[in-house]
């Protein structure tokens, strides 16, 4: 009996928990480089806010969930003596565990990944490139 019961609990929370809230993460380490090295960096979230300011190379923790069903997106400007010399833009994309509630979490699974951002990923590295005039 005792068996029984511990086998229906864990095939509930395999059925209840998303693949990718288990097997993944809603914030990764990103590192963002720049051509030329060396320069200041400033990071702002799709509002607007400064999530991060530092120099590069650096790795910085960003959240890859925007809201529900939505990436996070990142704007990130490159700059020289207090001037903007290159820009460029972080999205998240679908993590593929996120497709492996189909064969076990479903739609309840996919929900789950959705609300707590798992179904996103971030990049590993960006780099962040000077305009060729400013070189």
């Amino acid at each position: 009996m005792r068996k029984a019961v511990l086998l229906v609990l864990l095939a509930l929370t395999y059925a209840l928990a998303g693949c990718a809230t288990v097997f993944s993460y809603s914030e990764y380490p990103v590192r963002v480089e720049s051509s030329p090295t060396n320069l200041q960096i400033e990071i702002r979230d799709a509002k607007g806010n400064i999530v991060h300011r530092g120099q590069t190379p650096e790795v910085v923790t960003l959240d890859a969930h925007g809201g529900f069903l939505q990436q996070a997106t990142y704007y990130v400007k490159l700059y020289r003596s207090g001037t903007v010399i290159g820009e460029t833009v972080i999205r998240g994309g679908i993590d593929g565990w996120f497709f492996v509630n189909l064969l076990g979490g479903g739609v309840v699974g996919m929900l789950i990944d959705a609300a707590t951002g798992a179904m996103w990923v971030l990049d590993e590295y960006v780099t962040v490139h000077a305009d060729k005039a400013d070189e």
